[in-house]
């Protein structure tokens, strides 16, 4: 008992030594003529060993138990020399004190184990009630997701429609304003629309309907090269450039190439789009615990606040006119291959994202 630190576990190991001090002395102080006194004394030794049951189970209630005995046992054979009879009877009374200690203290013991089986219980019940309160929240947030994805997949498909008969339109009148023609710019900004327009309902689609991935043998590093000379004109018309530091040694990761592609092409749009005042997008590839990974990390303006998960939730965005899909889009790749694709604050401001992919096969053709 005496080696634990806790201030009130001290405290009461100070009361129960006080107490039994306290009728020790009595006992010691009172002429042996007092025998009532005498056998009250010794009932009172009954008060610290119970405290230290209650307060310490059964091994404390003992250790006390053989305390008080020791305490007293001096006084019984110096003090009652002349009455043998009465010298038997305290004896035989010291030896109640073991057996009440042990009594008391297994029931305490039992006590304070059917207690902490309660708390433990309880806690355990708070648990299942707040993990069935998330997932109701996530199958709630599934099953709105899932009717706002198969509605945006519908009207995607509805808008593809006369976008192409527009465009038709478009190409009509390509060929009667020229570009030397004063309203040719506007026949310019038309054209550009719809391939917005139509990129924007491609992105809808792609996420409503998700073609299962067909995986090879991909090169990561030829992946990254690919997708940055797509975008280097928009990267270079947002004043963004795109560093590489690729792994020369990097060995080939399992992955369908279109779609490892379609993510990097929607990691970097998210990159240099965070950036809007330009900046230098870093891009770097590794072999990290089995597995292949491409970090890309920017100097934009950051994460948004909350939940890091919220970024890579359908039609989440911090950007006005957002479609939000470009990182759901990646995400749901990365995964459906056996991967990951993570978030985090970078140091001195900024995203990184880290895209995991397993490692090809040796024997793969």
């Amino acid at each position: 008992m005496s080696g634990d630190r806790n201030p009130s576990r001290r405290t009461r190991i100070a009361v129960v030594a006080a107490t039994a001090a306290a009728i020790t002395l009595a006992h010691y102080a009172t002429d042996p003529r007092h025998t009532l006194l005498h056998n009250l004394y010794q009932r009172l030794y009954y008060i610290p060993i119970l405290l230290a049951c209650a307060w310490f189970g059964l091994r404390g209630g003992v250790i006390v138990a053989a305390s008080c005995a020791l305490l007293y046992a001096p006084h019984i054979l110096v003090h009652w020399t002349h009455d043998t009879a009465y010298q038997v009877s305290q004896a035989l009374e010291t030896a109640m004190f073991a057996v009440v200690a042990v009594i008391a203290g297994t029931f305490s013991d039992r006590e304070r184990a059917l207690r902490r089986s309660a708390e433990a219980t309880a806690i355990e019940r708070d648990q299942a009630l707040t993990d069935l309160e998330e997932t109701v929240s996530t199958l709630r947030r599934a099953d709105r997701l899932a009717s706002l994805g198969t509605l945006a997949a519908g009207m995607a498909h509805e808008v593809r429609n006369p976008l192409g008969a527009i465009g038709g339109a478009v190409e009509i009148l390509e060929a009667d304003y020229p570009p030397s023609h004063p309203h040719r710019e506007f026949v310019d900004i038309l054209r550009r629309e719809i391939e917005r327009l139509n990129g924007i309902a491609g992105k809808y689609l792609d996420f409503a309907r998700p073609q299962p991935p067909a995986p090879g043998r991909l090169d990561a590093n030829a992946a990254v090269r690919a997708s940055v000379d797509l975008l280097s004109k928009t990267a270079a018309r947002a004043s963004v450039r795109i560093a590489l530091s690729l792994s020369p040694d990097l060995v080939p990761a399992l992955a369908d190439p279109g779609q490892i592609q379609q993510a990097l092409v929607n990691l970097l749009l998210n990159g240099i789009q965070s950036m809007p005042a330009g900046g230098v997008l870093e891009v770097a590839t590794a072999r990290s615990a089995g597995a292949v990974e491409i970090a890309l990390r920017d100097h934009g303006v950051g994460l948004p606040e909350g939940p890091l998960e919220r970024i890579f939730e359908p039609f989440f965005s911090t950007r006005s006119g957002g479609t939000g899909l470009g990182l759901a889009i990646a995400r749901r790749i990365a995964e459906s291959h056996g991967g990951a694709l993570t978030a985090e604050p970078a140091d001195g401001g900024g995203a990184r994202f880290r895209l995991t992919l397993l490692l090809a096969p040796p024997d793969l053709p």
